[in-house]
């Protein structure tokens, strides 16, 4: 199946699994799923990081960098 990821969810994957339910783990770990996200994501970390937001401390670039890992990792 192909799932969506939100941003949090990719930052909760790449910084911070256990923030993750069990389902959601369950799911990442799952080869047989596929994972895509959107480039709105990157936007929005960007822009929250500019505003020093303590929840959005990734810089932008390290955030996709992460992402396109995880995709990679799936496919």
């Amino acid at each position: 199946m192909i799932y969506l990821l939100d941003t949090h969810m990719l930052l909760w994957a790449g910084e911070y699994p256990e923030k993750l339910s069990p389902t959601a783990s369950a799911l990442l770990q799952d080869q047989g799923n596929e994972f895509v996200f959107s480039t709105v994501s990157v936007w929005e970390v960007a822009i929250k990081f500019s505003q020093g937001r303590s929840d959005f401390q990734i810089p932008p670039a390290a955030f996709r960098q992460a992402a396109l890992k995880i995709q990679v990792q799936q496919t």
